[in-house]
């Protein structure tokens, strides 16, 4: 896995487990959007192997995925328009 790759080290795979676990952390979330939300604490956060913050066990991931997308689900959506608004009330 890429996430985990050190400089003059082997590769270090994930075992399936490890995988579905963080899949299921992601509530739902596309394979895609798991790889970008890695991508993003990666480069954009500096959340790397080695760093205070940074995954340490296959288990971190798992957590930072299901806060990544927990935050994602409850992050403020733009507004609709009011008569769009009403039509969805309207279905309930």
């Amino acid at each position: 896995m890429e996430y985990m790759r050190e400089p003059d080290q082997e590769d270090i795979y994930p075992s399936e487990r490890t995988v579905v676990n963080v899949m299921h952390a992601a509530g739902g979330a596309s394979q895609a959007d798991v790889i970008a939300a890695l991508r993003y604490l990666r480069e954009d956060r500096g959340l790397k192997p080695g760093t205070k913050n940074g995954p340490r066990h296959w288990a971190w991931f798992k957590t930072v995925i299901g806060n990544r997308f927990a935050e994602l689900r409850t992050e403020p959506t733009a507004e609709l328009p009011p008569a769009d608004l009403d039509a969805g009330m309207e279905a309930f």
